[in-house]
């Protein structure tokens, strides 16, 4: 992620990909020209020089940023010393560098934090959700109407917000009775609860909110991504839910399996694109502002909704099983979308027959967002893309490049069956969506391009670098028990991605690729539209395939290393 070099007595961030040593490691540093003094924490991994060195550092997997902790101990700089060689990957500047370390210190380890997840005891059915952001002030106004089912009598209703202002709240049994609960919101918990004041008994009922919050500049939640249009210095509004950030845009239940549908409507200047997950059913323009409604979605979780408001230019096509592809680009680089396109329209059909199931929306639309922090994201209908893992210039984009391109298109477009149709059950069963489509990508890649010789480079790009990072003692097991929000971030990381992809192909060819493919299907139809563990999947390849899946990969998931 970041390089470092010696300054004052301390290391300084210089924010360029490096790698240290041979292997992985992390480290802590300051930064002096912080008053406060701030902490940073990150990773480092062995990079191949080529393609796959460009897709790790486009992974989810970010620094985190966290005030000085006065315990802890951090390192001078001395006269010890470790080469440090530049990452070959695309952000990267080819520029050496060295780090100076003080003697070896043994951390302090934070805490463990309490979580519980929240109550089943009051579920919601339906989201009517309204937002109208406001890219000149940064700021948006939402209300949503929450078709609920209370499942066990009870007094209080606990959903997820954070960094949302709640202006009213109030809730309507299904006798028609209106109640205006007291709340409560806990940064802490990222929870708001409604006290009713009274039990109500088990039956339906409709919560209404109303919310305002920041168009903030984390690059998660709702969040304001600034580009130029011209000579122009303009913004966009963009979501990034997953995993646990759509309850920053407005409150819900924010966990994968309390799934539900999704009404959504946006509130956006006249001239503006407005995106979200399903096609446009209606629009209206009153008093200088376009309202666009959307179709509803179908059941699916929190952080796979998706809303993109901008300035953007697209092509599109269909595939040959009937889906309309978008491909939205930057004002004036739309021919820049045409070999993404191109991909996109390819691969769904090509989906659509291994895994005998048709893609189940209308339609797909690709975007270049230029802030964006993770490489691509699956959002159901709308796949969020970094510019660069999206966008090909024919003059000057290398091939290896569009190998990349491939690859993600591929990746993401594999989550709309496998971690949008199918959802893991909670973040432990993560691997199940990245490992997974991991493999997939490189499949379909295979059977588009097979000019690429893409399985060679699973070996190299994927294999070795799990085998490199599965060696150290810090390694971890795939499947790796979650608990607190702030714990998922930590585990989207080559063991998730590249040892799961590595796990899952060596299970392909132990079963054979029709008993995959059956088992496959077996476990989308059944469990389509909810959730699962990972043991669920072993149990349709065994069903498919009359072989031990769950004795011999539990194994492998269940432990670092090797059996």
């Amino acid at each position: 992620f970041m390089s470092v070099g010696a300054i004052a007595g301390f290391i300084k961030s210089c924010w360029k990909p490096v790698l240290l040593a041979d292997g992985f490691c992390w480290f802590r540093y300051i930064l002096p020209e912080q008053e406060s003094g701030i902490r940073v924490s990150g990773t480092t991994t062995s990079f191949r020089k080529g393609l796959k060195s460009s897709l790790i550092c486009l992974r989810r997997r970010k620094p985190r940023l966290s005030q000085l902790n006065p315990s802890a101990s951090y390192l001078p700089v001395t006269s010890r010393s470790y080469s440090a060689r530049s990452n070959n990957g695309p952000f990267s500047d080819n520029t050496a560098c060295s780090i100076h370390l003080g003697p070896q210190v043994k951390p302090t380890m934070p805490e463990k934090k309490h979580f519980e997840r929240l109550p089943k005891s009051v579920i919601p059915k339906n989201y009517e959700l309204f937002l109208r952001p406001n890219l000149t002030k940064f700021t948006f106004e939402g209300k949503v109407k929450i078709d609920i089912t209370i499942n066990e009598p009870t007094s209080k209703i606990v959903m997820n917000a954070i960094e949302l202002e709640i202006t009213k709240a109030e809730l309507t049994t299904a006798e028609g009775r209106a109640l205006t609960p007291a709340r409560s919101l806990s940064t802490e918990t990222e929870t708001l609860t409604l006290d009713l004041g009274e039990t109500l008994p088990a039956g339906d009922a409709q919560l209404h909110l109303t919310f305002l919050g920041q168009l903030n500049d984390k690059m998660k939640g709702f969040y304001r991504s600034k580009y130029t249009l011209g000579e122009e210095e303009r913004y966009a509004a963009v979501t990034q839910f997953e995993s646990t950030d759509a309850r920053r845009c407005f409150p819900c239940w924010d966990e994968p399996a309390i799934k539900s549908t999704f009404d959504i409507a946006l509130a956006v200047q006249p001239e503006k694109t407005a995106l979200s997950n399903m096609p446009v059913v209606s629009e209206k323009v009153e008093g200088g502002e376009r309202t666009v409604t959307f179709a509803r979605t179908p059941i699916m979780s929190t952080y796979l909704v998706a809303v993109v408001v901008g300035d953007y230019d697209y092509i599109e096509d269909t595939s040959t099983d009937g889906v309309k592809v978008r491909v939205y680009t930057p004002v004036g680089k739309q021919e820049q979308g045409r070999f993404a396109l191109h991909v996109a329209t390819k691969v769904l059909p090509y989906y659509k027959d291994y895994f005998n199931i048709a893609y189940p929306l209308p339609k797909i639309d690709l975007i270049a967002i230029s802030d964006f922090s993770a490489g691509a994201m699956e959002n159901w209908g709308l796949v969020t893309y970094r510019e660069v893992c999206l966008l090909v210039d024919s003059e000057n984009t290398s091939t290896a490049r569009k190998q990349l391109i491939a690859l993600v298109v591929g990746h993401e477009l594999a989550h709309q069956w496998f971690g949008n149709l199918v959802t893991m059950e909670w973040w432990t069963h993560l691997w199940l969506n990245e490992g997974y489509a991991s493999f997939v990508e490189f499949m379909c890649v295979a059977h588009l391009f097979p000019e690429y010789d893409i399985w060679t480079q699973f070996v190299t790009d994927m294999y070795i670098p799990a085998l490199q990072l599965d060696c150290l003692n810090n390694s971890h097991p795939i499947e790796v028990p979650v608990g607190h929000p702030n714990e998922i971030e930590e585990i989207f990381d080559d063991i998730s991605y590249n040892k799961g992809a590595s796990v899952i192909r060596m299970l392909y060819n132990y079963i054979g690729d029709n008993d995959f493919r059956a088992g496959m299907h077996l476990y989308l139809t059944r469990h389509q539209y909810s959730n699962t563990f990972t043991e669920d999947l072993w149990a349709a390849l065994e069903e498919a395939s009359s072989k031990p899946v769950a004795d011999v990969m539990t194994t492998w998931t269940k432990q670092m290393g090797f059996p």
